[in-house]
């Protein structure tokens, strides 16, 4: 159903990290976020920047951190996992490519485990 691939967030020359780049294509871009204020900003950051180098080579890009949190804020909307799961499904279904980013924590994340 979907290519995986893990990206090492230390990369700071992202090119060919996608196999194929397919202007048809989506991409899901996961990190783990849960943390502390700070690991949230920081990830937050991380992620959007990461996105951004995507999507400059021409990369679809659909990352759940980027998305939802801002809206999750303005809204008054609830910040947790569950709230978010049947969400980030259906946007998964669009998807043909999903990218982990590697930071801290990855491994063990529930979000990075679900998706």
């Amino acid at each position: 159903m979907f290519s995986y691939r893990l990206l090492d967030y230390s990369e700071s020359d992202t090119n060919n990290i996608i196999a194929g780049k397919d202007h048809n294509e989506l991409i899901y871009l996961a990190i783990p976020f849960s943390g502390t204020i700070e690991e949230m900003k920081y990830r937050f950051d991380l992620v959007n920047g990461i996105a951004a180098k995507l999507m400059q080579q021409g990369y679809y890009v659909f990352s759940p951190i980027s998305h939802c949190y801002p809206i999750s804020l303005n809204g008054d909307l609830p910040k947790d996992d569950l709230y978010w799961k049947g969400y980030d499904r259906k946007m998964m279904s669009f998807c043909s490519k999903i990218a982990v980013v590697m930071v801290n924590g990855w491994r063990d994340s529930k979000g990075i485990k679900r998706e």
